[in-house]
């Protein structure tokens, strides 16, 4: 890189400095987040949790509550005995069959569940189709952690992500990309215990889980595609790492390797190259991460199941997979998501 990289780079890395010391991270103002009155459909408080066993059993769960009144609703019980999800997914003005309450803020959150969910089938690329057998389903659920919340922007290496707007073209669609786009977002790793009624089926549900909460504003028309991959190792343990292209910053990856309150940040090094981008998740792939501390964890995936979600009017489609995951030989499960705009040019580069 030439000398103009390394000077942007530069005054960007003193921006987020800055930014961080003037704005520490508040716990409580997180957990207790809600939308101003004044927000639109791009102003969201994003609550998402994952919780998934080594024998094949996952929750995954999210409650979007956009501004203007418009909520986005999932919930997923996936076994080895089949994947169940809510078919209506979009609320408008209504509270919807999923309610997540804060409890103790940074230690406990409680769910509960009470709808339809639809039975689904899975072709041979995995892909999740929706049947219409429908089964009552009620889930009393609650994530409990002994974890510190993890604050992307004060506690995430803001190296590459100054790298990343580094070599960008600071023009004026820039500058307006980066005002859009201004969403806090923190994780916690937890377990997940719950009680599941389905249909007459009673399930005891207890699992490793991670947390993700989002807030404030995002903007999907400037995304033109982003992979989130996520496994828990063990309890206490876990490995994230995230890609995104936005309309004015093509390429930030980010990540860190978690164990037992303990963080290893990414390298520079990293890339998801190795990983295909096809318009869906692929069956497997393989990736490496390497850490700061020059440790390199090797995964291969296995996809068990992709159910697919059509947000922002039909411009952005994203598909959430669960999948079995081999980190350094280690057995784990977790989520992945592969997400990307209704306009295939827009997605269509090399890293």
């Amino acid at each position: 890189m030439g000398l103009k990289y390394h000077i942007k780079k530069f005054l960007m890395l003193a921006s987020i400095t800055k930014a961080k010391n003037e704005r520490p991270f508040d716990l409580i103002a997180s957990e207790t987040y809600e939308l101003p009155s004044e927000a639109d459909k791009n102003d969201l408080n994003d609550y998402y949790f994952s919780a998934h066993t080594l024998e094949g059993e996952s929750i995954v769960l999210r409650k979007v509550l956009g501004g203007e009144g418009q909520n986005e609703i999932w919930f997923i019980y996936h076994s080895q005995k089949g994947t169940y999800a809510n078919r209506i997914t979009t609320f408008n003005n209504e509270e919807g069959p999923l309610n997540i309450i804060l409890i103790d803020p940074g230690k406990v959150w409680q769910f509960t569940f009470k709808g339809l969910l639809n039975k689904m089938i899975i072709d041979e690329t995995k892909l999740a189709h929706f049947t219409d057998e429908q089964i009552n389903v009620e889930v009393s659920g609650q994530f409990t952690s002994e974890n510190k919340v993890f604050d992307f922007k004060t506690q995430l290496d803001p190296e590459m992500y100054a790298s990343a707007l580094a070599k960008e073209k600071w023009d004026k669609s820039f500058k307006v990309g980066l005002k859009i786009n201004q969403q806090e977002r923190v994780k916690q790793q937890g377990m997940i215990n719950a009680k599941i009624k389905l249909g007459e089926q009673d399930i005891n549900f207890k699992a490793c889980a991670i947390r993700d909460h989002a807030y404030g504003r995002q903007d999907l028309d400037y995304v033109n595609r982003h992979i989130y991959l996520m496994t828990i190792i063990r309890k206490g343990e876990l490995l994230n790492l995230s890609r995104i292209s936005h309309s004015h910053v093509r390429n930030i990856i980010t990540g860190y390797y978690e164990k037992d309150g303990r963080v290893e940040q990414i390298s520079l090094k990293n890339n998801t190259a190795s990983i295909p981008t096809l318009g869906t998740i692929p069956l497997s792939f393989r990736y490496r991460v390497e850490l700061k501390n020059a440790i390199k964890i090797d995964v291969r995936t296995a996809l068990e199941v992709i159910i697919p979600y059509v947000l922002n009017e039909g411009k952005y489609v994203l598909f959430v997979g669960i999948a079995s995951f081999d980190a350094n030989k280690r057995m784990t499960r977790g989520i992945m998501e592969f997400g990307f705009h209704s306009d295939e040019e827009r997605w269509q580069f090399q890293e």
